[in-house]
């Protein structure tokens, strides 16, 4: 008796396990049915289905084959921390749209220092700008030469400063031309500091690129530029952090065989508030105004004059031979059976020797295409 009575108590143990198990599955099957709020949802109403969790783990959107062959041609590029680092602030990662206005902007400063510089030294002055550049400050500071006059700008509406930067060189050479001079440049380099005069002219440059640059800017932001104080340390001026982005206009002025350089250096962040009107300079481009281009530059080429040569006769003569000739000498030769037309030295077409009312005459053969050339 006392033998049967572990086996109930056994059997008893596993029915209320059993119970439980079938409890708990209950409740794992109610909680699957509930979504994230609590709230109990129906089958179709899951964005999932049953079928899904019959899914065999090792079926795969790719096959191994397709994952070897890809990943065998990524190729991993990463510095010595084993991190690829890569600067969002780069100045070749920045959008560059607004920098096409700000070229046509440079085209009317050019015309406008040219004519006042002319006036000013009664002499021909040529001025040309280079390509806008984004850069980073620091770079841009430490790149300027040794004696170089820096000025600090306010710039109204966008609540700005720039820098203008005349080049020693460009003092000296207005300098020396204003005075009656040829405009050159001195053959001392180890200068370092400016004389009053040369301040005075520095001066007179300053205030005619300042007024130029109002008048450049005034149909598309009507910007005003006045001068704060001057630097002759660039280093110095902490008008930026080193690592801050500007856009660089650099002006060549020459005279002669002499030239040197006048920069201007906006924040590129003072310009971002006037980047829509910027944008707006540069003219869209124009299908119809594409096709009458390209119909002008068509029928301009074909009017295009080319001048054609042939060569008749060819000889070979001994040096000695061509010291004993002399006037009335005659030179005999056959005439070819065909002759090949340039165009400079580009063969054209072949042809066949002739005359035209009474005129020598090549009558065309075969043109010569590029291949056979």
């Amino acid at each position: 008796m006392s033998s049967a009575e572990p086996e109930a108590s056994q059997e008893s143990e596993d029915d209320q396990n059993k119970e439980d198990a079938n409890a708990s599955e209950h409740d794992d099957s109610k909680k699957k049915d509930e979504d994230w709020d609590g709230e109990e949802r129906r089958s179709e109403d899951r964005p999932w289905s049953d079928a899904d969790k019959n899914k065999s783990e090792d079926e795969q959107v790719l096959s191994e084959e397709e994952r070897n062959a890809l990943s065998g041609d990524v190729e991993q590029i990463t510095d010595e921390a084993g991190v690829l680092t890569y600067d969002f602030y780069s100045p070749a990662h920045i959008n560059k749209s607004s920098l096409p206005a700000l070229t046509i902007i440079n085209e009317k400063i050019i015309e406008s220092m040219s004519e006042g510089l002319t006036d000013l030294l009664q002499r021909e002055i040529e001025v040309t700008a280079n390509d806008v550049d984004i850069s980073r400050y620091g770079d841009f500071i430490h790149s300027l030469p040794i004696l170089i006059d820096t000025s600090i700008i306010n710039i109204s509406k966008i609540d700005s400063q720039a820098l203008v930067c005349i080049d020693g060189g460009l003092i000296e050479i207005i300098m020396d031309a204003y005075f009656g001079g040829e405009g050159k440049l001195s053959e001392a380099s180890d200068k370092q500091v400016f004389t009053e005069t040369e301040f005075n002219i520095s001066n007179k440059i300053l205030e005619m690129f300042l007024i130029s640059n109002k008048a450049a800017w005034e149909k598309t932001e009507p910007l005003d530029f006045q001068y704060v104080q001057r630097e002759l340390q660039p280093k110095l001026i902490n008008l930026l952090d080193e690592s801050a982005l500007i856009v660089v206009c650099q002006f060549k002025v020459s005279l002669d065989e002499e030239a040197s350089y006048i920069r201007i250096a906006y924040p590129y962040k003072a310009l971002e508030p006037i980047k829509h009107s910027l944008r707006k300079m540069v003219p869209e481009r124009d299908e119809e105004s594409d096709g009458q281009w390209k119909k002008q530059l068509f029928n301009s080429i074909k009017a295009a004059p080319i001048e054609l040569n042939t060569v008749l006769a060819a000889f070979n003569l001994t040096v000695d031979e061509i010291v004993k000739l002399k006037t009335g000498d005659v030179i005999p030769f056959a005439m070819p059976e065909s002759v090949t037309v340039y165009s400079s030295t580009t063969p054209i077409f072949t042809g066949k020797i002739g005359s035209v009312n009474d005129a020598v005459a090549v009558s065309i053969s075969s043109w010569i295409r590029k291949n056979e050339s």
